[in-house]
């Protein structure tokens, strides 16, 4: 049986890879292998145009993710408010309360 290799595809990969490369240099680097790195390239490679995409749609509108960790009261309170606004994201939601914090704090 012949496998037919898609080049552009190819293509598309080797840019992606060389992406990767220029932005987590310390992937790459010294005795590292690729193998020991797999979650960050596959969020890179392994996306979906979709997602791909919305990564792109966010970070040009200045969004930014950031790792949070919750007390569990706060995952309790995110999970209510979440239920009561099932049209927001969670990102909105934690950027709304925030700003409404520090707006509520400058008036007092």
């Amino acid at each position: 049986m012949q496998t037919i290799v898609d080049l552009e595809q190819v293509k598309r990969t080797r840019i992606e890879l060389a992406d990767v490369v220029k932005r987590h240099p310390e992937l790459c680097q010294g005795e590292g292998r690729w193998s020991d790195n797999l979650d960050a390239l596959e969020d890179g490679i392994m996306a979906t145009g979709k997602q791909r995409m919305e990564k792109y749609r966010a970070k040009e509108k200045g969004l930014k993710a950031v790792n949070v960790f919750l007390t569990p009261e706060a995952q309790e309170t995110l999970a209510a408010i979440m239920a009561e606004h099932p049209n927001l994201t969670m990102g909105e939601i934690i950027s709304e309360a925030l700003t409404t914090l520090i707006t509520q704090s400058a008036r007092a």
